[in-house]
């Protein structure tokens, strides 16, 4: 980076800070929910954000014909991530007020332990699985449907509770975070994996940035819908797990022509 770029760096990043100080003080004076509307600003960004990458790579000569064709692929993983995170960090917000109608709501506390623990446990367990069954494990796009699976299969896994509605046995929530955490352990090397191959060669860091972007996307959507899982508990579940089921199908369907795409 020559002298003229940073100095367009400094300016850029004086004008954002600016903004973000103004928007603040506006925020913070004038509006009557301010809450409501961070969340409402957060969800744009981080979409806007999103476009904006995979604008750029598509626009740049940088990046070949077969190299944007990849990044066409990698569209669904990183639809299928969002959907991910949208179960996975439900874990920490919505559960957690979904507790509070079981017969032991004093236990939200121990809640938070159920996924780091299966998470430590369960990548213990995958990287022995990885080192000797390597060259007999389905695809990645197979193990990534199927990790997709296990986090549908986790808020399906709460519909009988939440049609119960009140003093439902804490197991529920606990099996489900079990459930959600074992396909994290799947999906989250396997999705950095992806990213890594279906990147662009001057592009990697652009698409790993989607790639987190993602989660940022997710807990957005969260926030957004909150309102709606309070009243519609079992049509909140059942719509987040029937998202992410449909993705995994599609992945299931389309994993071999991904494949192909990869090895282009």
């Amino acid at each position: 980076i020559d002298n003229s770029e940073k100095k367009n760096i400094i300016i850029s990043l004086a004008i954002i800070a600016l903004i973000i100080v103004g928007f603040a003080f506006y925020l913070f004076n004038y509006v009557h929910n301010p809450i409501s509307l961070i969340i409402k600003v957060v969800t744009i960004l981080s979409l806007l954000v999103t476009v904006f990458y995979f604008a750029t790579i598509f626009r740049s000569n940088k990046a070949t014909k077969v190299e944007k064709k990849k990044v066409i692929a990698y569209i669904p993983i990183f639809l299928s991530g969002v959907a991910l995170w949208s179960v996975q960090e439900g874990g920490g917000t919505v559960l957690q007020t979904f507790m509070d109608n079981s017969n032991h709501p004093e236990l939200n506390a121990q809640t938070q332990s159920v996924n780091p623990f299966v998470v430590v446990i369960g990548t213990s367990i995958m990287m022995i699985v990885y080192r000797k069954f390597a060259s007999k494990l389905p695809s990645l796009f197979t193990r990534y449907g199927i990790g997709l699976l296990l986090v549908a299969a986790s808020y399906y896994f709460l519909v009988p509770a939440s049609i119960q509605k009140h003093g439902f046995s804490v197991w529920w929530i606990f099996g489900s975070l079990a459930i959600a955490a074992m396909g994290e352990v799947l999906i989250s090397p396997v999705g950095l994996d992806l990213t890594n191959k279906l990147a662009p060669k001057n592009f990697k860091a652009q698409l790993m940035s989607i790639w987190n972007l993602a989660d940022s996307v997710a807990q957005a959507i969260n926030a957004f819908f909150a309102a709606y899982f309070i009243s519609h508990t079992t049509n909140y579940f059942i719509i987040y797990a029937s998202i992410v089921a449909v993705f995994a199908i599609m992945l299931f369907i389309g994993g071999k022509r991904f494949e192909k795409v990869i090895n282009e």
